[in-house]
């Protein structure tokens, strides 16, 4: 999903008002990392440990707080507050309730949980054949002021970067988010500049961003998972929206947004290069979306992580954005760019779910050619079982198919794309399709009161096929195996380790069918494994959170 549509789509949560009491005042409890009145906590390395981390300032979180003394309690609002919090990294838990006074008014209780967020790092991760090595530390809560400041080395087979990141959730203490961006690497410096002023809420009248960002990197072909041909991307881009809330409607939240986009990419030949490389390509003018947001969202713990809360939307999430790009304007040649993304969910009960998400992004020359289209599609499905332990089905399957893709961008897939027991970007194709069975289990376990235990077994299919051949059984790929997950029961992302063993059950490039992976992060993403290569755009640098995904996604 492209910046523009994130921008309308993000800040809404749903409730029914519990009460319209007014209220009085708010009050906060600020818990630190280790709760020191639970017996278990009570270690002289936990004391230590909270003695040298500082506390969330009341201040931040006085700042996301959508209620005011003397309005009406909204539930909410409450409800938004408690999404605004989780959503700042470095709380590991957020309760916002209202708290009955004598008087008939009612005061705002905020709690809160601090999570760990000095963190040195020491990671070697390995995925379908690819290892990468990632060191340095980063600090996710500054001060306690919400600020983020974070240094990484990173390799990954001849790919090397070094790099250095700000951010600020209230930059000058305004209602601004400013992140920083820069990275010394083995193809070229690295740059990016992010600043917005979101959608804090569903009511929030107004939002507006800007991005400015230069990359250098190799993009790479695959032929049977080996690489095929490197050349050099050098990219730049800058674009800017802002967008407003359209009618008074509690049900559904409708956002129009304008702005411009300028793209320009240049390609050279490496050592590597096999054949040519793409031609430059420049691309500017207007742009316009346009969101609609349903809020029913509910809240999980112990599906895609451990022992967090997570948000789930269940109501409809449209998201359309386009624009005329015109020789007239700087671009290359006349086209259209446009892009939609649609979503609905369906509650099944407690704890079960599921999610369905569709996504189309192209271009259209002004001959009619379609340039760089993407139509992709996924589902979810969550089903919480009733067993005496904590145990999730997981199944998700996608299909994606592409026509005259950009000559940087291919369809692949393999280990990197959930396809476990192969390597990675082993098959391709004009059309994929993929899908994963997974057995989660949570276990009560908390070794040293630092992590959490889980364990998976799991079934992955796979095909990649040519635009007009059939998915036949024959172009099927399929393995099965079992892993262990760790989280830390101190972070506020509830993300894993997984280490899984996968066997491929039909033959693939390499020599043996077992496959181990190391590596953090679910195995698949829940929009899709394989299309995320394909909607991303060099500039997501600025939100990716991982200096390995980072470089993974090359």
């Amino acid at each position: 999903m492209s910046l523009p549509l994130a921008l309308l789509l993000a800040g809404a949560a749903s409730a029914q008002p519990l009460s319209t009491a007014p209220i009085a005042g708010a009050s906060y409890e600020r818990r630190n990392v280790f709760d020191l009145s639970v017996p278990e906590d009570d270690l002289w390395a936990f004391r230590w440990a909270n003695r040298i981390h500082m506390v969330t300032q009341e201040q931040v979180l006085r700042r996301e707080l959508l209620l005011a003394p003397g309005e009406p309690y909204d539930a909410l609002k409450a409800l938004e507050t408690e999404r605004n919090l989780r959503a700042l990294g470095f709380l590991r838990d957020a309760s916002v309730t209202p708290v009955a006074r004598p008087d008939g008014t009612v005061d705002v209780a905020v709690r809160t949980q601090d999570s760990w967020t000095l963190t040195p790092r020491a990671s070697l991760a390995t995925e379908g054949g690819q290892t990468t090595l990632v060191y340095g530390v980063s600090e996710g809560n500054l001060l306690g002021l919400g600020k983020q400041v974070s240094f990484f080395n990173s390799s990954q087979s001849t790919h090397r970067r070094t790099e250095v990141r700000y951010g600020d959730p209230r930059f000058l203490r305004t209602d601004a988010r400013v992140l920083g961006h820069f990275a010394d690497t083995d193809r070229g410096g690295e740059y990016g500049l992010r600043l917005a002023r979101p959608f804090f809420a569903h009511d929030t009248p107004w939002s507006a961003e800007t991005t400015w960002a230069r990359v250098a990197q190799d993009e790479a072909r695959y032929a049977s998972g080996v690489t095929a041909t490197e050349f050099q991307h050098d990219y730049r881009a800058a674009r800017g929206l802002a967008a407003v809330r359209l009618f008074e409607r509690a049900e559904t939240v409708h956002r129009l947004g304008a702005g411009w986009r300028w793209e320009h990419s240049r390609f050279s030949p490496l050592t590597t290069t096999v054949g040519g490389v793409p031609a430059e390509r420049q691309m500017t003018g207007p742009l316009a979306a346009y969101a609609l947001i349903e809020p029913k969202y509910i809240k999980a713990t112990d599906l895609d992580r451990v022992r967090v809360v997570e948000d789930f939307n269940l109501g409809w999430e449209l998201g359309v954005e386009g624009g005329p790009l015109l020789e007239a304007l700087g671009s290359d040649h006349d086209r259209w760019g446009m892009a939609a993304s649609l979503q609905k969910g369906l509650g099944l009960g407690p704890g079960r779910f599921a999610l369905v998400q569709a996504v189309a992004d192209s271009r259209a020359a002004d001959n009619g050619r379609i340039e760089n289209g993407v139509l992709t599609g996924s589902m979810n499905l969550f089903w919480r079982t009733p067993f005496r332990f904590r145990q999730t089905l997981v199944a998700h399957a996608e299909y994606t198919t592409v026509k005259s893709l950009d000559g940087e961008r291919q369809l692949n897939v393999g280990g990197d794309s959930g396809l476990r027991g192969y390597k990675n970007n082993a098959f391709q194709g004009a059309r994929a399709a993929i899908v994963n069975l997974e057995d989660r289990a949570f276990f009560d376990a908390n070794i040293l009161r630092l992590v959490h235990v889980g364990a998976v077994g799991f079934l992955d299919a796979g095909s990649a096929i040519p635009q007009g051949n059939p998915f036949g059984r024959a172009a099927w790929k399929v393995d099965l195996g079992a892993g262990l997950r760790l989280s830390s029961s101190r972070s506020s992302s509830g993300g894993v380790l997984r280490l899984d063993v996968a066997y491929a059950l039909n033959g693939g490039p390499g020599g043996s069918r077992w496959v181990v992976s190391l590596k953090g992060g679910q195995a698949f993403s829940l929009a899709g494994s394989a299309n995320r290569p394909l909607l991303r755009r060099p500039d997501a640098i600025l939100a990716d959170d991982s200096p390995s995904e980072r470089l993974r996604r090359r």
